[in-house]
């Protein structure tokens, strides 16, 4: 599932988000925590810096990170969200 705004979650999702993290953060205390992510890429599409702190829990969880900007693929820009969409299922 793709999450674009916190706005997108219902009470449940974020009632359920939260209790993974507190899961998923009592393992990490405990050293029982696994690289959930092992093996996958995380893409972050925008125009800004990537926060470091989300960086580090991407790191951390075992993926890797491909940061994309979101200007236009093609010059004329158009098609931008399909062009993307078919550029980065070129390169994963």
């Amino acid at each position: 599932r793709n999450l674009l705004s916190l706005a997108d979650l219902g009470p449940a999702d974020v009632s359920f988000l939260l209790g993974l993290a507190q899961r998923l953060q009592a393992a990490h205390a405990a050293g029982a925590d696994q690289p959930l992510l092992r093996g996958r890429i995380v893409g972050v599409l925008g125009d800004g810096p990537v926060d470091p702190a989300f960086a580090a829990a991407v790191k951390e969880l075992g993926a890797s990170m491909a940061a994309v900007p979101a200007t236009p693929v093609s010059a004329d820009g158009t098609g931008r969200l399909e062009r993307t969409a078919q550029w980065l299922g070129r390169l994963y």
